[in-house]
């Protein structure tokens, strides 16, 4: 027997009301109340619904290399997975939400700072959190989502090319984003 969550919530009910009964009969097994099926049963649906829903978020990042680290999202070009870290699909996503500030890489005497869209991207200046935020800049480069257009003094500047918009709208679509959210809330998304 298959049941499709596709279905609208009456006939998935009532296919579930099916099963339960089918399962019931095959096994000898005791009757329940409708009243306490009714709870479990939607209680199920909401938890099977809540586990979709996070693989969908989780399909848009594989892992490809060092666990929580490595991390990709899918190639605008193919709707296919590519290597890019989800430090470098945030970048993104905060670059295209707002178009009039761009990726800037500000090197300091304290460290380095990331903003995409005018938002700062960068919690602190330790160098594992330093890492991840230049080898998202260098994948994106790569992956041709963005380009440089000036480097003046320690800042770098850059651009979200047509192929990064595509790839960030369908990251922020795929997941649901929103520029209120924070870099760190977006990324804690996928660990």
């Amino acid at each position: 027997m298959g049941i499709s969550f596709g279905t609208d919530e009456a006939e998935l009910k009532h296919r579930l009301n099916e099963f339960k009964d089918t399962l019931l009969s095959e096994h000898n097994l005791p009757d329940i109340s409708q009243a306490r099926w009714d709870r479990h049963r939607d209680k199920f649906i909401a938890r099977v619904l809540e586990i979709a829903s996070k693989r969908n978020v989780k399909r848009l990042v594989e892992n490809i290399g060092d666990k929580g680290d490595n991390r990709g999202a899918f190639n605008a070009d193919t709707f296919d997975y590519a290597s890019i870290q989800v430090f470098a699909s945030v970048m993104l996503f905060f670059a295209t939400e707002n178009t009039n500030e761009p990726i800037i890489r500000s090197s300091t005497l304290s460290g380095t700072e990331f903003f995409a869209g005018g938002k700062k991207l960068n919690k602190s200046f330790e160098a594992r959190e330093q890492a991840k935020w230049d080898e998202a800049i260098k994948q994106l480069v790569a992956a041709g989502y963005i380009e440089m257009i000036t480097e003046k003094n320690s800042d770098q500047i850059y651009r979200v090319t047509n192929k990064g918009f595509n790839i960030s709208d369908c990251f922020k679509n795929d997941n649901n984003l929103n520029a209120s959210m924070t870099p760190y809330e977006i990324i804690g998304m996928f660990e």
